[in-house]
């Protein structure tokens, strides 16, 4: 798409901001903060990607390299040095694109833009195993990094090909996990099922086989991005993952307050609504797990966004991100989680002046009103039996996943749950169903709302 098209779409559909109302937001709110740095650059443009990076070759591509590094990142983040500096910064994620196409001076000075980063409790970098070098592993050791996302997706050569990926043999990813762990750098791994249909459950179930040869702690296993509402295909993911000895080792990961719960499945409603699931080895304190390895997971991550804490409970409550370069599909984001507001800014690196608009602004009033309607209508219902639980819904969702225009808006719900067979209860629940038509059903459990 091009680049100036896509930008005049932002300016018909998000607000237009200044970075100085960016400024008076983040002055305004307190609390923990994540910091989000984004590496546009890709070598590659692979098919089953929706944050396709911009294509990029170091040896042709060295000056607009050096622009964006040098000359646009420094400047971005500069104005936000006051902001930083007065929060608590408990994360920073150089996410992408593929932000190991940095060399290893330029990790350096691009790091050192944030004079109190070794402050920070995690620090976490996504790596291609295409696209490494020891020098690099040095830089983010002497910057005490806690982990590195290594984005394996597959271990199978031709749906690799087929995806516009490079192959990267087990041998070479065992190799880099173990010389991160010689450096102190916990290791996270990245598998997608599905890019392609041709054989997905035999190559699934491979790759999970192959990753067992890897001394990894967490790993992401993702569903094809365009492959989420089949319910074969992920009754198939979910029985692959069971039927594999990686649960021996492992954990689900659970944001809620009972972060671990063995080796059960998450429940069907998680299944539906997940792209990803998350496996922890078991012998991973949950404390470190949240507060050093993935504390970011909270605001920036849909895993956690289902299986929801609390606001008040979170490890990171806003995001402040930085860096884009003419990428529609991905444009730096940044999140503010307030008690009175929720508000999401992207910036947009149009000829290399950065704008910024509001995408997403509510206040949380409008979200206790909406819950305020659904109890009375709920109430009017009768009695709750016994064994029905109830528990609020409230989280965003974007109007048009499909697109690269993607408004959010808020999803306001109850949703009940029980156990057992109960008449009364069924009974209950029959009633429900008819004043709600617009209900949606679980196994031992209903959501009423929007």
């Amino acid at each position: 798409m091009n680049y100036d098209k896509a930008i005049a779409r932002f300016r018909e559909i998000y607000r237009p901001t200044t970075r100085e109302e960016v400024l008076r937001e983040f002055a305004r709110d307190d609390g923990t903060l994540g910091v989000y740095v984004h590496n546009p650059f890709c070598t590659t443009l692979c098919r089953f990607c929706y944050y396709k990076g911009v294509k990029f070759d170091p040896r042709r591509d060295s000056e607009l390299y050096e622009r964006y590094y040098g000359d646009y990142l420094p400047r971005v983040v500069a104005p936000f040095w006051p902001v930083i500096a007065a929060r608590e910064v408990v994360s920073y994620f150089f996410g992408g694109g593929t932000p190991s196409l940095m060399r290893a001076d330029t990790m350096r000075a691009v790091f050192r833009l944030f004079p109190d980063m070794a402050q920070a409790p995690s620090r976490t970098i996504e790596f291609h195993p295409a696209v490494w070098d020891e020098r690099q592993l040095d830089v983010l050791a002497e910057f005490g990094f806690s982990c590195a996302i290594i984005g394996v997706q597959s271990f199978d050569q031709a749906v690799l090909a087929r995806q516009n990926r490079p192959h990267v043999p087990v041998e070479t990813v065992r190799a880099l996990a173990a010389k991160l762990k010689e450096r102190g750098i916990a290791v996270a791994v990245d598998l997608i099922y599905c890019m392609d249909p041709l054989d997905a459950g035999a190559i699934f179930a491979q790759d999970l086989h192959d990753l067992l040869s890897i001394d990894f702690d967490v790993v992401s296993l993702h569903h094809s991005y365009g492959d989420m509402r089949n319910d074969a295909h992920l009754e198939e993911f979910y029985g692959i993952i069971e039927d594999s000895s990686i649960l021996e080792g492992y954990r689900w990961e659970r944001a809620g307050s009972e972060r671990y719960t063995g080796c059960h499945l998450p429940p069907r409603e998680i299944k539906k609504c997940s792209r990803c699931v998350r496996l922890v080895a078991k012998t991973i304190d949950p404390d470190h797990y949240h507060t050093r390895l993935f504390p970011f997971i909270n605001v920036m991550d849909e895993v956690s966004q289902s299986w929801r804490k609390p606001l008040e409970d979170r490890a990171v409550k806003s995001v402040l991100g930085f860096g884009s370069y003419r990428n529609p599909c991905k444009n730096t984001f940044s999140h503010i989680h307030r008690k009175d507001k929720v508000i999401e800014f992207i910036e947009v690196n149009n000829q290399w002046r950065p704008e910024y608009y509001v995408v997403y602004e509510r206040h949380t009033r409008e979200m206790f009103s909406r819950t305020a309607e659904l109890l009375g209508r709920l109430n009017a219902v009768g009695e709750v039996p016994e064994g029905v639980k109830l528990h609020t819904l409230n989280k965003t969702r974007m109007t048009e996943n499909d697109s690269i225009y993607r408004r959010p808006r808020l999803v306001v719900g109850l949703g009940l749950s029980w156990e057992g067979e109960d008449p009364r209860i069924h009974a209950f629940i029959d009633k429900i169903k008819h004043r709600f038509p617009n209900h949606r059903e679980f196994v031992n459990g209903l959501q009423i709302g929007e």
